[in-house]
């Protein structure tokens, strides 16, 4: 056998080799690319199923909340209610300079340069 011979039979068997990777490649990522996008299909229909806003069922919801929070039996003491006020003072007390001051709108000052 020639050099040459050798050669060119090694060179036949890489590319079969190399022809058998590619397409092995080929497959596997093919594959792979239909699972991840049958899961990004999934996970993007069950996000839209969960925040769809459906009035049907969101406005009897909302009425049944409203009458469950209005009911005599769901309402407080009077010394939760009272505890409940006093924290709301305090925290009025504590707020209420940072939240004025932040709501008015006060003339900016300029500094004045020197001339």
């Amino acid at each position: 056998m020639k050099n040459s011979d050798a050669i060119r039979n090694f060179a036949i068997k890489t590319a079969i080799v190399a022809v058998a990777v590619v397409g092995s490649l080929w497959i596997t990522l093919d594959h792979l690319d239909d699972l991840v996008g049958q899961q990004i299909y999934e996970i993007t229909m069950n996000v839209n199923n969960a925040v769809k806003f459906r009035p049907h069922v969101f406005w009897p919801r909302m009425a049944a909340g409203i009458e469950k929070a209005a009911a005599p039996a769901n309402d407080l003491s009077p010394e939760e209610k009272a505890k409940l006020a006093s924290a709301i003072r305090v925290l009025r007390a504590r707020w209420k300079p940072l939240l004025d001051a932040a709501l008015t709108d006060p003339v900016p000052e300029v500094a004045k340069r020197p001339r």
